[in-house]
């Protein structure tokens, strides 16, 4: 699965264009190439020589968008657990969506494979975080962009308003505030205490950015550990101990009862994020915003990936391996963003990197999604989620 070097027609045109000018990472070698994945992709792989740290080895992909291939964000069957980008790929196919690139996103937790941010995937919410965190939204034509985002969630019964702190996220005991759970969790709720569950049905309206989203009661009780997620229900959780004011309102609701969710976007610096089709958030900051490069990174090489926008709105999907001797050494932070920069990017994200980062597409002549870096850890590490471009053309 990993490729030390694709040997096709295709795939053998050497590159020394855009990227061979770069100064970021040393000197360029005749170890780079490139070729056309088709969809308005051009995949990039590019070796280093360095004086300073020896060899290192990029691959990256520049899409222009366009409706051939659109940005997508996968996690697969649930928001619990983990999976390989391979896994992934198989998941989208068993789907009825065919996966032309793809790269991890997300940091998330090891315990439980939650994403450590926001997720939205078809318009809707997937996942909630508490506060702002920057992110990469992606427009139902392929367009990209970054900002800051943050979502308040509220739920009421027409006399009490009370907030929904995460949606999607583990409950966790001695937890003051209430979550929200769909079938996209998981199985089940993963509580191990005394918690109160709130069943509801959708009546109306969707789990959207700026919306609203009717519910009807069908439960409400206590119980001492996980509870199954109905298919299609929603379900309000929370520490039977947690903060008075919400157990309050929840106790006293009946089978019967209506209940309205409420999602308001906060943050955005820049854009407006109702048109976000898909969208990833990430604790790893913003490397370029608007051109002007990000401050306060964390020290230490490693593996890095991240997202770049052009000026001219082209995609840079990169990743560079690292802690490899004699392959490839790894950056800082701040080396990444001077990167980007040189690649054309205006705005560029920081995503999971280390033993996470991984690079995999479809080539020509080829029907096989295959790996094409080398992840740090020797196998594939299994993720969070991922970002992929959705092969839609016609075969």
């Amino acid at each position: 699965m990993i490729v030390k070097r694709l040997v096709s027609a295709a795939i053998a045109l050497l590159i020394f264009g855009t990227a061979a000018s770069a100064d970021v990472l040393g000197t360029l070698t005749d170890g780079s190439w490139q070729t056309e994945l088709g969809g308005g992709t051009v995949y990039k792989h590019n070796v280093f020589s360095s004086g300073s740290v020896g060899l290192q080895t990029e691959n990256y992909a520049e899409y222009t968008p366009n409706k051939e291939a659109v940005p997508i964000v996968v996690n697969g069957a649930s928001v619990w657990g983990t999976r390989t980008i391979t896994s992934a790929a198989e998941y989208m196919k068993k789907n009825g969506l065919r996966p032309l690139l793809g790269i991890n996103a997300d940091y998330f937790s090891f315990r439980t494979g939650i994403p450590m941010g926001y997720t939205i995937i078809d318009g809707e919410i997937y996942s909630k975080e508490a506060g702002l965190q920057d992110a990469i939204g992606f427009r139902k034509d392929g367009s990209a962009f970054i900002d800051k985002l943050g979502i308040d969630t509220s739920v009421t019964d027409g006399n009490t308003k009370i907030p929904i702190t995460y949606i999607n996220k583990w409950l966790q005991d001695d937890f003051d505030n209430v979550n929200l759970l769909t079938e996209d969790f998981g199985a089940n709720t993963h509580t191990a205490f005394n918690a109160l569950y709130v069943i509801c049905s959708p009546m109306k309206g969707r789990l959207s950015i700026n919306t609203t989203m009717e519910l009807r009661v069908d439960e409400v009780f206590i119980y001492d550990g996980a509870i199954k997620i109905p298919a299609g229900k929603y379900v309000l959780a929370m520490d039977v101990d947690g903060t008075p004011e919400y157990y309050d309102m929840l106790s006293r609701l009946a089978p019967g009862d209506t209940l309205t969710v409420a999602n308001s976007v906060y943050g955005a610096e820049r854009y407006n994020w109702t048109e976000a089709e898909y969208a990833v958030s990430s604790v790893g900051g913003r490397l370029l915003n608007n051109g002007v490069t990000g401050k306060g990174f964390e020290a230490g090489s490693a593996p890095r990936t991240a997202v770049g926008i052009k000026s001219n709105g082209n995609v840079i999907f990169y990743t560079l391996d690292g802690r490899q001797t004699g392959y490839s050494y790894g950056c800082r932070l701040e080396t990444l963003a001077a990167r980007m920069r040189e690649l054309g990017c205006i705005d560029a994200i920081n995503l999971d990197g280390g033993g996470s980062t991984v690079i995999a597409g479809i080539f020509p002549d080829s029907s096989v999604f295959k790996v094409t870096n080398r992840p740090s850890d020797g196998q594939l590490r299994m993720c969070a989620n991922y970002l992929f471009l959705e092969d839609r053309r016609e075969h």
